[in-house]
C-alpha cells in the first residue's frame, strides 16, 4: 500500500506540474512578439518613405547636350577632343565639338567691340560667340572665354582644370530636375527632308513655352597636320566637330512636327550628322534635344576608333 501512495503522489505531482505550466503559457503576454512585429514593419515603412528617392534622385532618359569648345592652337584640346569621342559613345549623349578657327578674338582682342568702324577687322568667330552667349546668360555671369572648355546642356561648364569632374557632372544630368531636356524624334523622311517630332511639355508649362529651335550640323571627324602653333607638326583629329547652325522653328510645350529640308548626305569623308537643340534663347538652358546620323552612302569611312 505505502509503494502504491507513493505512485499516486508522484503523478498528483506530475498532473500539478502540467497544469501548472499550461496557465503560465495561456494567461502569458503572448501577443508581444506580434506586437514586436507590428512595430518592426511601422518601422521599415516609417524608413522606406524617409528613403524613398526624391525627385532630384529619378533617374530619367532626357538627352544630355555635351559641347566642347576647343581649337588646334591648344595643346591641352587634344585631350579634351579624346574625351568628347569617348562621351558621345554613352547612351542619351548628344556630343559636339566647337573649334575655334580665330583665337584673337577668344584672347580679347577688340576686333568687334569698338564703335569705330575703322577698327572693325573681322566678324566674330562663330564658335568664340556661341561660347559667348553661354558665358554672358544670366546663369554663368561670366565675360570670358577660353579653350578647352566644355558645356553641358547650357548650364554646367568645366574648364580644362576641372576636367576631373567631367564624368561626374555628366552623370547629374541623368536624373531630374536637373536635366529638363526633352527629347525630340528625328528621322529622314527622304533623302532631302528631316521630320522632328517634338513632344508635349509637362503640363505645367505646356503652351506657355517659347523655344526657339536650331538644326546644326555635324561632321564625324575632321583631320588636320598642324603647321604652326603649341601643336606644330602633329596630326590632330577633331570629333563631331559643328559646321554649321541655323534657326528652324518654334515649340510652345505642344506636340508639334516640322520638316525641315537639308543637303542630301554626300557620305565618304563628310559624313555626319544632325542634332536639334531648343532653348529660349541662345546661351539658356537647352529644354529640347535630339540626333538623327546621315543615311548609308557608298563608300561612307568607317568611325576611327
Amino acid at each position: 500500500v505505502f509503494c502504491q501512495n507513493e505512485t499516486m503522489t508522484y503523478s498528483f505531482i506530475q498532473r500539478f506540474l502540467v497544469v501548472f505550466i499550461g496557465a503560465a503559457i495561456l494567461f502569458s503576454p503572448v501577443n508581444a512578439p506580434a506586437q514586436q512585429d507590428t512595430n518592426q514593419v511601422k518601422e521599415i515603412k516609417s524608413l522606406g518613405k524617409k528613403e524613398r528617392a526624391p525627385a532630384k534622385s529619378i533617374k530619367v532618359d532626357s538627352p544630355i547636350i555635351v559641347e566642347l569648345f576647343t581649337s588646334s592652337d591648344c595643346s591641352a584640346c587634344v585631350h579634351a577632343d579624346r574625351l568628347l569621342y569617348d562621351i558621345a559613345k554613352e547612351k542619351n549623349i548628344i556630343a559636339l565639338s566647337c573649334r575655334v578657327q580665330d583665337l584673337n578674338n577668344i584672347k580679347n582682342k577688340p576686333q568687334i567691340y569698338t564703335n569705330d568702324e575703322a577698327d572693325y577687322k573681322t566678324p566674330m568667330d562663330p564658335c568664340v560667340f556661341r561660347q559667348w552667349t553661354y558665358t554672358l546668360s544670366s546663369r554663368l555671369h561670366e565675360t570670358t572665354t577660353s579653350v578647352p572648355t566644355f558645356y553641358i546642356n547650357g548650364t554646367d561648364k568645366l574648364p580644362s582644370n576641372d576636367f576631373g569632374y567631367l564624368a561626374t557632372n555628366i552623370n547629374s544630368f541623368g536624373y531630374a530636375p536637373k536635366n529638363k531636356a526633352h527629347e525630340v524624334m528625328m528621322r529622314w523622311k527622304d533623302d532631302k527632308t528631316i521630320a522632328l517630332s517634338l513632344p508635349n511639355a509637362t503640363e505645367k508649362y505646356r503652351g506657355l513655352m517659347n523655344v526657339s529651335l536650331w538644326l546644326i550640323r555635324y561632321k564625324d571627324i575632321e583631320v588636320e597636320k598642324i603647321n604652326d602653333g603649341v601643336n606644330k607638326g602633329r596630326v590632330l583629329r577633331f570629333s563631331n566637330v559643328i559646321q554649321d547652325i541655323k534657326h528652324v522653328g518654334k515649340w510652345y510645350g505642344n506636340m508639334r512636327e516640322i520638316d525641315v529640308l537639308v543637303a542630301p548626305a554626300s557620305g565618304r569623308n563628310n559624313k555626319g550628322g544632325y542634332v536639334i537643340i531648343g532653348a529660349e534663347m541662345l546661351g539658356e538652358p537647352i529644354l529640347a534635344a535630339g540626333r538623327v546620323e546621315d543615311y548609308p552612302v557608298a563608300g561612307d569611312q568607317p568611325k576611327t576608333p
